[in-house]
C-alpha cells in the first residue's frame, strides 16, 4: 500500500477525535513535491522502495503529532512516499525506474490515521 508517513508508532491513547481536530485545522491539502527515489535497506527481510519529498505542511504535521506519546526510532522527520516491498537486495532494481516522477508535484486532500494497536483499524479525515 502507497503511503506517506506523517509520524510512526503513535500510541493508543492518541484518539481518533484529536487526529480529526488536528486535521480539521489544515484546511488545505497537503502538497509534496518529489525529490528522489531511493529505497530503505535495513529491513531483513525487505527492500522498502520509495520516493524522497518535500512538504513543509508535511513537516508542520510531524512537529505537531511528535508532542503526543509516540514510540519512533528514527530522531529526524525524513518525509518520503513508500512505493512498495521488494525482495530483499532488489531495491536498486526498480529506483532507476521510478526516477523518472522527480520533480512532480502530488496533493493529497485526505489524512488516514491507523493507531499503532491495529493493523486493520484506520480512519479518515478529510482536510
Amino acid at each position: 500500500n502507497p503511503h506517506v508517513t506523517v509520524l510512526y508508532g503513535l500510541h493508543d491513547e492518541v484518539h481518533s477525535d484529536l487526529v480529526g481536530r488536528i486535521c480539521k485545522s489544515v484546511r488545505e491539502p497537503v502538497e509534496i513535491k518529489i525529490v528522489g527515489a531511493s529505497t530503505f535497506d535495513n529491513n531483513p527481510d525487505y527492500d522498502v522502495l520509495k520516493y524522497d519529498i518535500e512538504s513543509d505542511k508535511l513537516r508542520q504535521l510531524n512537529r505537531v503529532f511528535s508532542s503526543f506519546p509516540h514510540t519512533n526510532e528514527h530522531d529526524d522527520y525524513s518525509p518520503h512516499l513508500t512505493v512498495g516491498y521488494l525482495k530483499r537486495g532488489r531495491g536498486e532494481d526498480y529506483t532507476s525506474q521510478i526516477r523518472d516522477k522527480i520533480g512532480r508535484r502530488l496533493t493529497f486532500d485526505c489524512l488516514r490515521f491507523r493507531p499503532s494497536g491495529s493493523s486493520m483499524q484506520h480512519f479518515d479525515f478529510k482536510l
